[in-house]
């Protein structure tokens, strides 16, 4: 099962055998590379290390719309800030604060 549990490995062996027919995988196995238990074996390593990236990828935002920072508006805003003797830390706490105080009373920015 390789960690995985009941159900997920028996999901996985599924799919797996579902990708090897559709792909005509066994088609490649040859006799003179060696026996057929280590290509099965082989491809099933490979299959596992695939479905392992694709979830992490899931888990890292995968197929999901990147954000576009927009760095010129950022600082063109920073440009009007009153300039003060705080930190970027307290600054920061302080408009969190107010923005906060302002949704709760209903004065959304």
């Amino acid at each position: 099962r390789r960690g995985y549990d009941s159900a997920e490995a028996q999901d996985l062996t599924q799919a797996f055998f579902a990708m090897i027919l559709e792909k005509n995988s066994f088609s490649v196995a040859d006799p003179a590379r060696g026996r057929f238990r280590s290509f099965l074996l082989t491809a099933l390593k490979n299959f596992l290390a695939k479905q392992w990236r694709d979830q992490g990828a899931q888990k890292r935002g995968g197929n999901q719309p990147h954000l576009s920072l927009n760095f010129r508006d950022a600082e063109n805003r920073y440009a009007f800030e009153p300039e003060h003797r705080l930190t970027a830390d307290r600054i920061f706490d302080r408009k969190w604060a107010l923005t906060l105080l302002d949704i709760t009373m209903g004065n959304p920015r």
